[in-house]
């Protein structure tokens, strides 16, 4: 087997302990002054749960508008033609050459539509406010950077700040995503390596702090013969007033289900290993996805108001293979990208468009489509949905942001988190019945669940 191919979103690689650096390990955050993921204030106001059915009409307004009034951009080739392979090479010049730090990046939010009407890719950044009955224009690719540029949002922005909408997560979701993710992956192990696969082989991302005081829980000198005590892990910087730190960076994949490779299909289906691995990973999963259902659930809206026909089809697939009950849905897979550079890449065994946004303290890290010569400003919070598995697309290089001496109290660390949400033909709750297919599904719903597919 060709040892690139662990790579894949849909396994992972060997764990090597030879490449766990214990002054760089993910600490866990303190949660003591989170902010609350559905809520707009500072206080925890109200569960998740209610939050949702809440705000669920405003949420429907908001994603109305968006499909009104976002600008239309119609890309001059189909879907099916995207399929068609491409020189990788030349893309890559593209994002080098064409999209590097001299383009200036679009931070409007906008659809990708192709000849046959069909969208292709959405982007839930910023919007200018308009009256609910105006529509949004449609322009030609050719045009897609003109009144469209992070220059005419700042200037809109210092002229009139409320005439600026956010398409995107709100800035307490961002947070309260964050702090998930740092936990989550403090608790299980990250997976990552030194070749160049989808993402940069560095498995340690490098950082400045203001504060001497260290991220790690003991703050005593280690131990010579204790590798569970973290030492110390910074160097002066006489001239800034810094210290340099350093994280682990890596992938962690959490699905409910999926096909493992090398498995015959008679097998069944797997909960993905990060989250049956031990009870710890098991435990900080469940977490991590009770944490986060607001916003598993507003990206669920954004999937359903921009892709309809393929959300009604993932979500009869989460139905069937949902494991971990308080996730909303309609992704049974999540990978989080924490503190990694990214490449230029698609995505495998994708069933149809992906939904991914970054979270952290950063500068950069913007999405670059090279197909349709496409630079979108990718900020905390925006959001793009599209066929990950057919448009080629890459993370721009991100710098970290200095670490505040607040966040180091907090044990917050910056840097970029991605988060990327990736089984049809089952019927609901199969993967619980059925024990993801290794056993006989007896329950008679299934019959009925195939032949209203089958119409």
């Amino acid at each position: 087997m060709d040892p690139r191919q662990l790579s894949d979103s849909m396994s992972s690689p060997p764990r090597k302990k030879t490449r766990r650096d214990k002054s760089a390990q993910v600490v866990v955050p303190s949660i003591r002054n989170a902010p609350s993921a559905s809520s707009t204030s500072a206080s925890r106001v109200r569960s998740d749960e209610a939050w949702i059915q809440r705000n669920a009409p405003m949420l429907s307004k908001k994603l109305a508008l968006f499909l009104k009034q976002a600008t239309v951009i119609n890309v001059p080739c189909t879907l099916e033609e995207l399929k068609k392979p491409q020189d990788e090479k030349r893309l890559e010049r593209i994002c080098v050459e064409e999209l590097g730090p001299n383009r200036s990046a679009q931070c409007i939010s906008a659809r990708f539509v192709d000849p046959n009407g069909q969208t292709i890719l959405a982007y839930f950044g910023n919007r200018i406010r308009k009256s609910e009955n105006a529509e949004g224009s449609t322009i030609d690719l050719s045009q897609q950077y003109t009144g469209r540029t992070k220059e005419t949002l700042e200037f809109l922005k210092k002229n009139n700040p409320k005439s600026i909408i956010n398409d995107g997560l709100s800035n307490n979701q961002c947070k309260a995503y964050q702090l998930a993710s740092q936990a989550v992956c403090s608790a299980l192990p990250l997976h990552s390596r030194f070749d160049s696969t989808r993402h940069e082989g560095v498995n340690i991302m490098k950082f400045e702090s203001g504060s001497r005081k260290d991220n790690s829980d003991d703050q005593q000198p280690p131990e010579p013969d204790n590798e569970e005590v973290n030492p110390e892990a910074y160097e002066p910087d006489e001239e800034l007033g810094h210290f340099e730190r350093k994280e682990q960076a890596g992938v962690v994949h959490l699905v409910h289900g999926w096909q493992q490779q090398a498995q015959a299909r008679t097998k069944g289906l797997f909960i993905s290993g990060d989250i049956s691995h031990t009870s710890t990973s098991l435990a900080a999963a469940g977490s991590y996805y009770y944490l986060t259902q607001s916003i598993a659930a507003t990206l669920a809206k954004m999937f359903q108001a921009v892709f309809p026909e393929e959300y009604r089809k993932y979500e009869k697939a989460f139905e069937a293979g949902v494991w971990m009950q308080c996730d909303p849905g309609p992704y049974l897979g999540r990978a989080i990208i924490y503190k990694l550079q990214g490449r230029l890449h698609k995505d495998k065994h994708d069933l149809g468009p992906s939904a991914s946004f970054g979270v952290g303290y950063y500068t950069g890290g913007e999405m670059l489509f090279p197909q349709f010569g496409t630079k979108f400003s990718y900020d905390p919070g925006h959001v793009c949905i599209f066929y990950s598995s057919i448009i080629y697309h890459k993370v721009a290089k991100f710098e970290s942001a200095i670490q505040t001496t607040l966040q180091a109290e907090e044990k917050i660390t910056p840097g970029r988190i991605e988060s990327y949400q990736i089984l049809h033909d089952k019927p609901p709750r199969w993967g619980y019945r059925t024990a993801f297919g290794r056993a006989e599904d007896m329950d008679d719903d299934g019959a009925e669940y195939e032949s209203e597919e089958e119409m």
